[in-house]
């Protein structure tokens, strides 16, 4: 019963088996139709260009050169040409040339840039005091999200170099009616300023400090001068007192000198002694019955080439026509530093200076037709001397040059003259100002006329030791041919030494020479100054170093039967 119990289930279970079998072929079915676009997407990119013509530099004084401390622009479009847009368009920025005093963003981001549209691009530029002469080269490479750049642009721009201002105390003069400065008596101080440097100075501004129980009578102690090109000066005149409780044995002032950067100016303590001793005034009630010949004793100190530097006459005539360069180079040793002090020009500064003023003040020549240089370095005078001649050439034949120079002199092995600047050595005589080409120069373009005022020797000493050792040989100079409508006035003449006149603080012939234009009120002919020269300092000289000094006057044959006649 069992077992057939089993085979009944057994037929069962392949009977159920069959039927699904069977049912699943039976089963029928029909799926939905879709279509599908099988042609690829088309990509549509962006396709950018710079425009060449549109690429411009725009700077402040529009000189097209990166100056100093100048701000400044490069303008460029990019153009895209293409459907698509840009994604995240930058650029960055290098200059090449390692120029140094550029400042700009390395890095630019752009952004987006539709199809078929352009963007204008800038880029800032400014530079500080390190830039340097040269030509700055900007290379641009751009990225963007998908590759899609414009290729890489360069653009190339001048610099120029930061010319260094140096606004210096280079001279001062102290006066006093006493043999010293005393207590509860007045006395002056006369400090002359200078741009010695080469480049403009702004902002420049002068600060007086005085100690305890000294008190200023006149002068600002806090004066601004603003603009200072290279080579102006300023004087500024100070009146002070010190009182009774003032014990210390000098007077110690202090100049600060600044300017708008505060790296070239500077100070300088200035000590001034000044008598302690208790002065007794004694006092003598005389007779009045009889007349007693009294004797009263004063030192009175010279005044610092007072009497040419005070009370210059002042011309009522404005001559415009004249232009004049002076030129005082006193500091042989800060470039030369071989040199001993003994080889400086003592006053040279003081004698261009106040030449400088009489050719202002007394002869009637606007300032700004006045160039005043001191310690000049050889490119300086160069320059200088160019831009003097050049007046006569642009300005035509009515022109009057007038060229003044105090320092040393030298002569090649031809014993050919030479003015020297501050920077060349007798051993570099070559590098220095010729004379004969100066005076060539100062007549080629047909002035009205020329005049050259010399304080210096040729013969390698002069103004102490010259450039060359006290025990060098002398050389005589070769005498110069002039031509044209040229006046010279030397110092000396041949091997002969120029001297200055420490009384007067001022070159010998620098001080007759001006001593001569003060009496006449400037109305003193060329012919009378020359016979003043001849009389005086020859005698000084003499008589203070038991020499001979003999100024003289070269003239050239074309106006020999006029030249006595000239007037400044």
């Amino acid at each position: 019963m069992k077992s057939f119990i089993s085979i009944i289930l057994v037929l069962i279970f392949f009977l159920f088996c069959s039927e699904i079998n069977l049912s699943a072929q039976v089963i029928k079915g029909r799926s939905d139709v879709y279509s599908f676009n099988i042609k690829p997407n088309v990509v549509k990119p962006p396709v950018l260009s710079i425009d060449r013509n549109t690429a411009k530099f725009m700077d402040v004084n529009k000189n097209n050169i990166l100056d100093p401390f100048e701000v400044a622009e490069i303008f460029f479009r990019i153009d895209n040409s293409g459907e698509g847009q840009t994604r995240e368009l930058k650029f960055t920025i290098i200059e090449k040339n390692n120029i140094n005093g550029l400042i700009f963003e390395k890095s630019h981001f752009i952004g987006t840039i539709m199809g078929k549209s352009s963007k204008t691009v800038s880029i800032s530029l400014s530079t500080n005091e390190l830039i340097v002469d040269g030509m700055a080269r900007f290379s641009i490479e751009f990225e963007e999200m998908n590759g899609f750049v414009p290729n890489p642009i360069e653009i190339a721009i001048n610099t120029k170099r930061f010319l260094l201002p140096k606004v210096n105390l280079v001279d001062f003069k102290l006066y006093s009616e006493q043999n010293m400065i005393v207590k509860g008596s007045p006395f002056e101080i006369l400090f002359l300023i200078q741009n010695i440097g080469e480049g403009q100075a702004q902002n420049v501004n002068i600060e007086i400090d005085n100690p305890d129980n000294t008190l200023f009578l006149s002068g600002k102690k806090e004066h601004f001068i603003g603009e200072m090109g290279p080579g102006d000066t300023t004087l500024l005149k100070y009146s002070l007192i010190a009182s009774s409780k003032y014990n210390a044995p000098e007077i110690p002032i202090l100049v600060n000198i600044s300017e708008k950067f505060h790296k070239y100016g500077e100070k300088q303590n200035i000590k001034l002694p000044i008598n302690q001793d208790n002065l007794t005034e004694k006092i003598v009630i005389l007779a009045s019955e009889e007349v007693t010949n009294y004797n009263r004793s004063s030192v009175k100190i010279a005044k610092l080439g007072v009497d040419i530097e005070n009370n210059i006459p002042e011309s009522n005539i404005v001559k415009k026509n004249i232009y004049v360069l002076a030129i005082g180079n006193e500091d042989y040793t800060t470039y030369q530093s071989e040199l001993t002090a003994e080889s400086n020009v003592s006053f040279a500064i003081s004698d261009a200076a106040i030449f400088a003023k009489y050719c202002e003040k007394t002869v009637g020549i606007p300032k700004q037709n006045i160039t005043l240089i001191t310690n000049a370095i050889s490119s300086q005078m160069k320059r200088e001397i160019i831009r003097l001649t050049d007046k006569a050439k642009y300005l035509g034949n009515g022109i009057e040059l007038i060229f003044y120079y105090s320092g040393h002199g030298f002569p090649d092995k031809s014993k050919e003259s030479y003015i020297m600047p501050v920077d060349i050595s007798g051993t570099d005589v070559s590098q220095a100002i010729k004379l004969s080409q100066l005076y060539s120069d100062l007549i080629a373009n047909s002035c009205k006329k020329a005049t050259v005022i010399i304080d210096a020797c040729f013969s390698g000493g002069g103004r102490k030791l010259g450039l060359l050792t006290a025990k060098a040989v002398r050389i005589a100079p070769k005498e110069e041919t002039l031509n044209g409508n040229l006046v010279v006035f030397t110092a000396s003449s041949g091997d002969e030494e120029s001297f200055f006149y420490q009384e007067k603080q001022h070159g010998l012939f620098t001080y007759f020479f001006l001593k001569k234009i003060q009496e006449t009120q400037g109305n003193a002919t060329f012919g009378e100054i020359h016979d003043y020269l001849q009389k005086m300092v020859p005698f000084i000289a003499s008589d203070i170093y038991y020499k001979t000094q003999t100024p003289q006057t070269l003239y050239s044959q074309e106006i020999a039967n006029t030249w006595r006649k000239w007037k400044f």
